[in-house]
């Protein structure tokens, strides 16, 4: 299908993946306060301008207790009240999906500006429940069953597997996981920017690896210091051209807003890796 209108960013705002609003007592109105006014302000947009909302939030209503964060929005700004507003939940392609929701509005006419917010708090438990709550991602009752990391085993299920049929070098992935790491430094509000990561963290030697971390302390920090953070992005259409900012493609936005969701166990890059690439940004 042809795209109607052009979709733009015009600004965007990205939280401190490194914070924990939990330890400040703060909560998750806080975070989508304090992501939707930064991005109002990056983007030089007033909300009496903001015409829809999109919200991307997986497993809120275990993390944190609360559902319904589509109205969120507007009561903690309560300028953008009377917009329509949507909670998108699709796992680690919640942001992805809010995105071309938002996008689908935009290129039908019936909006000229979208508001998209990713945001999640999954710091404030214990490693070992949020690995429970991320279990509930796969198909309960069908995957995983009796394990305590049910990602973590998937990802080693699927690498076995890829192993068997093409073939799989273990240098390879920890080259990926320090250049992850490497990457994840250049976004100075990424998580891991101040993790230590010596080379021997990165070696085929298990002694070498022993003497970095206990096994069981790795896995509570790989489950447990999942990124807290949060994108915004707002949208226009091709008929508000003033803001001349470039036009992206559609795999381009769905990177960048691939928010706070996206983590990979191994590598412990959480969403630092694909924010490093992008930076702060608007959508549209």
């Amino acid at each position: 299908m042809t795209t109607q209108q052009a979709v733009w960013i015009i600004g965007g705002y990205q939280s401190d993946f490194a914070r924990n609003f939990t330890k400040e007592s703060l909560d998750i109105s806080d975070l989508v306060r304090e992501t939707a006014t930064g991005t109002l302000a990056a983007a030089g947009i007033s909300t009496e301008q903001v015409q829809v909302i999109h919200v991307a939030n997986a497993m809120g209503e275990l993390y944190v207790k609360q559902a319904h964060l589509g109205s969120m929005v507007a009561s903690v700004v309560p300028g953008l009240s009377g917009a329509p507003a949507t909670r998108h939940e699709a796992a680690c392609a919640s942001g992805g999906v809010a995105v071309m929701a938002a996008m689908a509005d935009l290129e039908s006419g019936r909006y000229d500006v979208a508001l998209v917010i990713g945001v999640e708090i999954e710091r404030n438990v214990p490693g070992s429940i949020g690995a429970g709550y991320l279990a509930s991602a796969a198909w309960v009752g069908h995957e995983g069953e009796g394990q305590d990391y049910v990602w973590p085993f998937t990802f080693s299920r699927i690498a076995e597997e890829y192993d068997r049929r093409y073939g799989l070098q273990d240098g390879h992935l920890r080259s990926i996981a320090a250049q992850n790491i490497a990457n994840a430094r250049t976004n100075p509000k990424a998580q891991t920017r101040s993790w230590a990561t010596p080379p021997e963290c990165f070696t085929d030697d298990d002694d070498a690896l022993a003497e970095q971390a206990d096994t069981g302390a790795a896995l509570d920090q790989a489950l447990g210091d999942v990124a807290a953070g949060d994108l915004a992005g707002l949208g226009v259409v091709e008929e508000l051209p003033d803001f001349g900012v470039a036009e992206v493609g559609l795999a381009g936005l769905r990177c960048a807003l691939a928010l706070a969701r996206i983590f990979e166990f191994v590598t412990v890059t959480g969403a630092d890796g694909v924010l490093s690439q992008v930076g702060a940004f608007a959508l549209g």
